[in-house]
């Protein structure tokens, strides 16, 4: 196992917090579409998760998210392992990245947590032209690839991968975690809940969760109205991280 790293957040656990046997983690962090963050608060919505823990930690926004009159980090876990939803309702910022994911990964991987399915969009120009979304999949290890083929997913062969997503495999693999990455085709600064509801799909294909996305897709329109603010910051952290640049094929350095 990999040594415990010093530049980590801090997750702060509530009290009494019970856990299920083979726990697994669905995570849905602000990104292209807002494709993940949507899908992961619906589950958190339909499933009635409460909160398990909070990410705390000096160098994130100065923000508190009130809730019938209560204060909340707005990076939060939910449920109780079947599944645990990391679901933040504002960005990461790019500087807090490694930071973050590290935290996360440690506190999962103390509660029994050996799979991570990490939802998203990846930008497409043809979205307007497309009534399905297609899922496309990134795994952290050739073990998972069996799993996308098995459900039909096709693999990102070659191209970047960037963002929050990028380190979550790459520290995943270090500590024995499984990720896969389902992204959807999303519109780049949009909200998109048609895309998040392909990948809640997915998920729900290859995961124990079973969850309708009927609500999901009917209140399209009103899901869009109500994160555009999140899109708006969200975006301004994309063009930062160069998330436009993911599905271009890296330069060959073999012939």
């Amino acid at each position: 196992m990999a040594t415990l790293p010093l530049d980590i957040v801090r997750v702060r656990e509530q009290p009494g917090l019970t856990i299920v046997e083979r726990p697994y983690m669905v995570v849905g962090i602000p990104d292209v579409g807002l494709a993940g963050t949507i899908a992961a608060t619906f589950i958190v919505r339909k499933l009635q998760l409460p909160i398990s823990a909070e990410i705390l930690d000096d160098r994130l926004p100065p923000i508190a998210l009130l809730r019938r009159g209560l204060p909340y980090s707005p990076y939060a876990i939910y449920g109780n392992g079947n599944p645990f939803v990391l679901a933040p309702e504002t960005v990461i910022p790019a500087s807090l990245i490694r930071p973050f994911i590290r935290g996360v990964i440690i506190w999962a991987l103390s509660r029994g947590v050996r799979s991570i399915y990490a939802l998203g969009g990846i930008a497409d120009a043809n979205r307007p032209n497309v009534k399905e979304p297609r899922v496309f999949g990134v795994v952290s290890s050739s073990q998972g690839l069996g799993l996308l083929e098995e459900h039909g997913i096709r693999v990102i062969p070659d191209g970047y991968l960037v963002g929050p997503y990028a380190v979550l495999v790459h520290e995943a693999r270090n500590y024995g975690i499984h990720v896969v990455v389902l992204l959807a085709q999303a519109y780049y600064n949009v909200p998109d809940p048609a895309a998040a509801a392909a990948l809640l799909k997915v998920l729900s294909s290859m995961t124990r969760l079973e969850i309708d996305v009927g609500e999901l897709i009917e209140q399209g329109e009103k899901i869009r109205l109500a994160a555009r603010t999140l899109m708006r910051r969200a975006a301004a952290e994309l063009e930062r991280m160069k998330k436009t640049h993911e599905l271009e094929a890296p330069p060959s350095l073999y012939v």
